[in-house]
């Protein structure tokens, strides 16, 4: 895989498919049948189409307990699956190169595939277009990008909220995906969308006619998203040169302020390793891991981050660092 490569195919959009939304996502041009939730735009050439294809029945004395993922290569490319213990199932198919998603499922609310299609089904379609995505989510200020990285529960998104309302604009909620352009790592917008925990969004005063529901059919999911025009400030709708990394170290009781430690440059790149999104199912080849976090090491600044713990100590913490410490820092 080559980070900033293009993708194999180009679509044309043609009297079949004119009715189709449009739109910019991820650094691609997305040609969509569902409302992927972001503004379209208009464009003759695709790279990626979703595509509606079946309802299917409900599968009888389903093995699954929780919910279960299965990514396999097909005769003609490859397939994820989402499976879950009432019998649910969600089947996405992609041809070879990535550039087409049909979608079968038992639901019978198209929209209630977005939140998946927006995330690790869409983390697939970048992999197959040779596209590195990192596990991280990006925040915006004077048109660079800062990117936090953790593993899932660690308070990315928490994280963002804070800075979003500290002046800081959405980017990229969870999935960041990350070009190569002589040797500056860019950083692409995902959709104005931040996915909180229910208690947490109430915790930022963030009222229930605020929040959106991520699956229709599940009003009593525990979270929501919240859109950026929330924040008081703009969705940053663009690429993005990156400036810092930071990766989620830690709450500290009792702090007042964030807490920084840069790595250096051969420990930033093992640092880096373990963020490829989707790295334990897409399995990215290591030669192509290695080559890309190398580079990004090479071309940003790598931190290690400590966070006050609580909602409060958070936001007065996250002023403090959207007017004193980014500018310190190199």
């Amino acid at each position: 895989m080559n980070s900033g490569s293009n993708t194999k195919s180009d679509h044309k959009l043609g009297e079949r498919s004119a009715s189709l939304k449009t739109y910019k996502l991820y650094g691609l041009s997305v040609a969509s049948e569902i409302d992927l939730k972001k503004n379209g735009v208009s464009v003759v050439h695709f790279d990626l189409y979703v595509k509606k294809n079946q309802f299917l029945p409900k599968v009888k004395n389903p093995k699954t307990k929780s919910i279960n993922r299965i990514w396999e290569k097909t005769d003609g490319g490859w397939q994820l699956i989402y499976r879950d213990h009432s019998g649910g199932e969600t089947i996405f198919e992609y041809n070879l190169d990535g550039s087409k998603i049909s979608i079968s499922q038992t639901d019978r609310n198209w929209n209630q595939a977005v939140f998946v299609l927006l995330n690790p089904v869409m983390a697939a379609a970048l992999y197959l277009q040779k596209k590195f995505v990192l596990h991280a989510s990006s925040l915006v200020l004077d048109g660079r990008s800062y990117l936090f990285l953790g593993p899932s529960g660690m308070g990315k998104s928490t994280i963002s909220a804070a800075l979003a309302f500290n002046g800081f604009q959405l980017h990229a909620d969870d999935m960041a995906v990350t070009d190569i352009h002589s040797d500056v790592p860019v950083v692409q917008s995902g959709y104005p969308l931040l996915k909180l925990f229910n208690h947490t969004a109430r915790e930022f005063d963030l009222t229930k006619s605020q929040l959106k529901m991520i699956f229709p059919e599940t009003p009593d999911y525990p979270e929501s998203w919240i859109h950026a025009d929330q924040f008081g400030t703009d969705f940053f709708d663009g690429p993005a040169p990156l400036k810092n990394i930071y990766i989620l170290s830690g709450r500290e009781k009792g702090a007042n302020k964030f807490r920084t430690e840069k790595i250096t440059s051969g420990k930033a790149v093992i640092s880096l390793l373990p963020y490829l999104y989707g790295d334990n199912w897409l399995q990215w080849p290591p030669e192509e891991k290695l080559k890309f976090c190398t580079q990004i090491a090479s071309n940003a600044s790598v931190y290690k981050l400590w966070v006050p713990e609580g909602i409060k100590p958070l936001l007065k913490a996250a002023k403090v660092f959207r007017h004193d410490d980014v500018w310190n820092q190199s």
